[in-house]
């Protein structure tokens, strides 16, 4: 004979887990995303074409090149950048009056 204080109820079933909630990005003090490697030089896409340059020691060696550094970002760059390229000499450095230098 069974009673009913002999019968136990099944335990209760575990709660469901609660969904996660999407990671917040981390902000910085004024309430912008932290900047991060990708964020300032984000990857290129697969289909850019990289053209390489001489360097200045490399072209400063080469005394039978004909073409200068400043040619070859030239060539590099037409499709891609509008500089007035008057401001900088044959190797790419900035010409200016100060004590600084600017490289390209």
């Amino acid at each position: 004979n069974l009673l009913s204080s002999d019968i136990v109820a099944p335990p209760p079933p575990p709660p469901s887990p609660t969904p996660a909630a999407p990671e917040e990005p981390k902000l910085d003090r004024f309430g912008l995303p932290i900047a991060t490697e990708d964020t300032i030089f984000p990857p290129l896409p697969p289909d850019t074409e990289l053209i390489p340059a001489t360097s200045s020691s490399q072209m400063k060696e080469t005394t039978t090149t004909t073409t200068t550094i400043l040619e070859e970002i030239r060539d590099a760059t037409k499709d891609h950048l509008g500089i007035d390229y008057s401001y900088f000499d044959e190797f790419g450095v900035e010409k200016t009056t100060e004590l600084r230098e600017t490289r390209m």
